[in-house]
């Protein structure tokens, strides 16, 4: 919930703070250079990204996903003969990537790892063997449910999966082998 919302009031305050840059497709650079600036659909930059709560916030979901923002949405901004407006975007793009993309993205990958690691599922009770200490039957019934049944069966069959792998293998040996006895004699190689 504090990601969408703190997305969510930057792209208002975005929205009110940028919307005009670029107005008329000019700006003044800090050399004091009237610029052209359109962007590559053709738009005036500040209707562009920040025309409407909707083109601010996918904006901002731009930005915090660190796609192409730098140089195509910052950088138009910082290029101003105003120093205080260059402060004030960099202040707005440092503190934003601060709180999204650190403090609360750490949050939701850590409610996520959590989730992946409990293997218990909601709801589910957990056995309290305290109460039967002294007889360890609680140890028995937990080792007994975890040695399958068929035990022996998937030792034989582990080892017949060995065999073949090793007759394979010894295959392989063989006819490497013969590819590096013919490149020192410097024969074709023969593969069969």
């Amino acid at each position: 919930v504090p990601l969408p919302l703190v997305m969510s009031i930057y792209s208002i305050l975005g929205q009110e703070f940028f919307m005009l840059h670029g107005a008329n497709y000019t700006f003044t650079n800090d050399q004091n250079q009237e610029v052209e600036l359109v962007t590559a659909r053709g738009l005036e930059y500040g209707y562009d990204y920040w025309g409407n709560f909707g083109l601010a916030l996918y904006t901002m979901f731009q930005v915090f996903t660190q796609e192409s923002w730098a140089e195509g949405i910052a950088r138009p901004l910082f290029n101003s003969n105003d120093m205080s407006q260059q402060f004030g975007v960099a202040f707005f793009f440092v503190s934003y990537m601060l709180c999204v993309g650190v403090a609360l993205m750490n949050v939701v990958v850590a409610v996520l790892l959590e989730k992946m690691v409990s293997h218990e599922p909601e709801g589910a009770e957990i056995e309290e063997p305290l109460g039967r200490l002294d007889t360890l039957e609680w140890l028995d019934e937990r080792l007994v449910k975890a040695v399958p049944e068929n035990l022996e069966k998937v030792c034989l069959d582990i080892e017949a999966d060995c065999l073949v792998l090793k007759q394979q293998l010894a295959t392989v040996k063989r006819s490497l082998d013969g590819i590096v006895e013919s490149v020192r004699s410097s024969e074709p190689v023969r593969t069969s």
